[in-house]
């Protein structure tokens, strides 16, 4: 009995205008070469689900009929690659890889009847273990008692320590004097009583440089007794001084408070036949002396008469930093004027940047205490040293911070708000915008708003103190309506906002309390105040 089989409407072959019939049997075995073909041809992606797999129902494909049923391989082909358009998409779509990406996972399998003992017993990558001699009576595998001194090499992680490195022997003076510089720099420090000693061990090799250090290391730990002992085992050994000896007994001698004596070691370099002038570091012993026994103007003024003081390339604005403040100290204002100018012309036209700014710090320490004069004089004798001491040098150029110096100076002055503005105007003009900052501003804001007579305030001095009282009250980390704030609240800005509205609740005062009855400065008064500006 033939059946005759659905095929669908685009795979059906219409042969003298009739739908073929097929066998049954042939039909299954159609069906089952498209099944075998669809899945060779594909990759299996993931473990099949039970659940969904009952459930997955699959449209029948249909077949190329052929007249003898057997011919049907490269139809079966055909279909399953049409029927792969009807059937529906996952959720997932998982992209297929090719073939020769797909790892292909070899198993291979060893007898252990084949493994050697050395297969058995060694592991690739590790060492071979340290094994006592055997013995007779072991049995197998061996067990046997480990023997510490084979491990004797093996220290734990908390034990290890870093290694001293040994001193090579001290057997020239230059090798003494580098085990010696080691030594005092190790941490822990051996002593200065071991550093001693060890210098005591090598007696051939003393020499004066290996005394100096000893002799400054003495001072430094104030071990002043251990200096004079020094000082006699070079005189028993015959070692000479040089410069640096005497700098270091000169140091001695203050500290001890034995000025007298320093004097007199000071006048004899000084006085002997062919001597040069007075060294630098001689004269600044004496500046570097202890707070009990503090310079005085009497040892100052024998000091300066003594030979000049020659200053070299490589005195540092550090050494004249300190000489100037020992001199403004004593009242001599005149006596530092004179030393930082000659400092200043002698060095050369190009420095870097640090050294500028180091030089520029000597300025300000001549410009803020170079005057013993009070008021409005004060303040023009010290405009007039800045303008002297900037033109010795060309890399001096003036910050905020020197003009802040000179503003500080006008806190007792009549029209100090007045004369400010006008300065601050006249350093913009000539070094630039880069002089005022917000420090500066708010300076010359106070100084105004200290006059008499608020009517003379300059009206760009009020939008000041407005516009920036009124923005410093947007945002901000500052707790309002606190008189005290934490230091946890001072970042940066909140001291700045803080002064802008103290001086804006001070101008709004003074206004509310003079009113209308302020007189405004006379054209008289603001000539003078231009010819004050403009003069000395």
């Amino acid at each position: 009995m033939q059946y005759a089989a659905w095929v669908p409407r685009r795979s059906a072959v219409q042969v003298t205008g009739n739908v073929v019939g097929i066998p049954f049997l042939p039909m299954l075995q159609i069906a089952a070469g498209r099944a075998w073909a669809r899945h060779s041809s594909s990759i299996p992606r993931r473990a099949p689900d039970s659940k969904k797999s009952q459930s997955l129902k699959r449209p029948f494909s249909g077949a190329k009929a052929s007249s003898s049923g057997v011919q049907h391989n490269s139809g079966v082909t055909s279909l399953a690659s049409k029927s792969r358009q009807y059937e529906r998409p996952t959720k997932r779509a998982i992209p297929r890889f090719p073939k020769e990406f797909i790892p292909n996972y070899s198993v291979s399998y060893m007898s252990p009847e084949h493994l050697s003992e050395h297969d058995s017993t060694l592991e690739p990558g590790r060492a071979p273990p340290i094994l006592p001699d055997a013995t007779e009576n072991e049995t197998d595998p061996p067990w046997y008692d480990l023997d510490m001194s084979l491990y004797s090499t093996i220290v734990s992680r908390d034990d290890v320590t870093t290694p001293v490195r040994r001193l090579p022997p001290s057997s020239t003076r230059k090798a003494l004097l580098n085990n010696l510089i080691h030594l005092a720099q190790r941490r822990p420090s051996p002593g200065l009583p071991a550093l001693i000693d060890y210098h005591a061990l090598h007696r051939g090799v003393h020499s004066t440089r290996s005394y100096n250090l000893l002799i400054d290391l003495s001072i430094r730990h104030k071990s002043f007794g251990m200096v004079s002992s020094l000082l006699e085992a070079m005189s028993v050994e015959g070692i000479d001084h040089n410069h640096i000896t005497k700098k270091l007994l000169l140091r001695w001698l203050i500290h001890t408070d034995r000025r007298s004596e320093a004097w007199q070691l000071l006048e004899e370099t000084t006085t002997s036949p062919g001597s040069a002038p007075l060294p630098v570091d001689y004269w600044l012993e004496f500046f570097h002396s202890s707070r009990l026994t503090p310079l005085s103007n009497t040892e100052f003024l024998h000091l300066m008469e003594i030979s000049p003081v020659k200053f070299t390339e490589t005195t540092t604005p550090r050494v004249m930093s300190v000489v100037i403040r020992a001199i403004l100290r004593l009242g001599r204002p005149s006596y530092a004027l004179q030393l930082v100018t000659t400092y200043l012309s002698s060095m050369p036209r190009k420095v870097d940047a640090v050294l500028a700014r180091q030089n520029l710090k000597l300025v300000h320490l001549v410009v803020c205490y170079g005057s013993t004069e009070k008021g409005i004089t004060r303040f023009f004798q010290s405009r007039q040293t800045l303008q002297s001491l900037l033109a010795l040098h060309p890399t001096l150029r003036p910050t905020s911070a020197t003009l802040l110096i000179l503003l500080s100076q006008l806190l007792r002055c009549k029209r100090a708000g007045s004369i400010a503005s006008r300065l601050v105007e006249e350093f913009k003009d000539r070094w630039g915008c880069e002089v005022e900052n917000t420090e500066v501003r708010q300076k010359v804001a106070s100084l105004a708003l200290k006059d008499v007579r608020l009517r003379g305030i300059s009206p760009k001095i009020l939008h000041t103190i407005e516009k920036f009282a009124s923005s410093s009250s947007q945002g901000g980390c500052e707790a309002t309506g606190f008189r005290y704030v934490p230091h946890f609240w001072s970042v940066s800005g909140v001291e700045e906002r803080r002064r802008w509205r103290h001086l804006h609740r001070l101008y709004r005062r003074r206004t509310r309390d003079q009113g209308a009855t302020g007189r405004r400065v006379s054209k008289r008064s603001r000539g003078e105040l231009d010819n004050g500006l403009s003069g000395p």
